[in-house]
């Protein structure tokens, strides 16, 4: 079937999921975690019998330790990545600060990690993949029957909030990026997405569309721990990328107040100049459309 569609070559993947979301009864193949501890070890098993090099991510929970815990006991011999999903909930009181539940997520399983790899001799060292993230409040955008083609389904318009929050969880992902080997925005193109299409072959940008841009852009190389003299506030978030190779800092920051702004001095030795700065703002509902794009990063 490869070769019939054009590629004669294996396409030689080296990462790969063993299922997803199974903890959940929503999930086709889903079992409970000691079952399905046993299954991934053995998929694992084969996968790395057969190559090497095959990194294998074990299907974790974000706000289920237990699972973890009884999952990474049974697979951990056969495991490179524990995945973990985050779901920013759009309706929820404290969806502003979708970044704080994220920093809950990733520390309470990095702490689960270390218990069994203590327990495992602390031979081995196992990170976080967070193969999904996204912006979500249910089932905004159209209904969710089996895919039918040229539906609209799940397609919320996104707003100036949403893009702060998106800018939030790449902050935190920075800021534990000892901990998170890989993250993927789900999805890229019109469910749940930066980017949405028309009928008439018109594509546009969502206001989340240059968060999730600056962000691949401007975030490669290496994380900086940022020194923080003064946060009372709370609103203010910052993450620091430091590119060697280009000889670029590229600084993140969000302000999560929708009624207060913050002046803040940011302090770097040696001699450095601003050579590009970009701004998303503008009031909270602002939204883009087919017919205009006015939420778009500003120098």
């Amino acid at each position: 079937l490869r070769i019939r569609h054009g590629q004669k070559e294996p396409y030689g993947i080296k990462t790969w999921c063993l299922g997803n979301e199974i903890y959940g009864d929503w999930e086709y193949g889903h079992r409970d975690a000691a079952r399905y501890g046993a299954d991934a070890r053995e998929a694992a098993k084969f996968l790395k019998k057969t190559d090497r090099h095959a990194v294998t991510i074990l299907c974790g929970c974000s706000y289920n330790q237990d699972w973890n815990e009884k999952v990474l006991e049974i697979a951990w011999d056969w495991t490179d990545l524990l995945s973990i999903h985050m779901s920013a909930n759009r309706r929820g009181k404290d969806y502003a600060r979708s970044g704080d539940l994220l920093d809950k997520y990733i520390e309470e399983t990095t702490n689960t990690i270390a218990r069994v790899n203590k327990r495992k001799g602390g031979k081995r060292q196992i990170r976080l993949s967070l193969d999904e993230y996204f912006l979500w409040d249910g089932n905004e955008g159209g209904a969710d029957p089996e895919y039918t083609k040229g539906r609209h389904i799940l397609e919320p318009v996104y707003t100036v909030l949403d893009a702060m929050v998106l800018g939030d969880l790449h902050i935190t992902m920075h800021n534990h990026a000892d901990a998170v080997r890989c993250a993927n925005i789900a999805q890229s193109v019109n469910a749940i997405a930066p980017v949405r299409t028309e009928k008439n072959g018109m594509l546009w940008h969502q206001a989340t569309f240059d968060p999730l841009r600056l962000a691949c852009a401007y975030g490669q190389g290496t994380a900086l721990r940022l020194a923080w003299s003064e946060n009372s506030a709370d609103d203010l978030r910052a993450s620091a990328v430091w590119n060697e190779a280009a000889g670029r800092l590229a600084v993140f920051m969000v302000n999560r107040s929708a009624q207060t702004a913050h002046d803040f001095k940011l302090s770097v030795p040696g001699s450095w100049r601003v050579s590009v700065s970009k701004e998303v703002s503008g009031d909270r509902k602002a939204k883009n459309g087919p017919e205009a794009e006015p939420v778009r990063a500003k120098d």
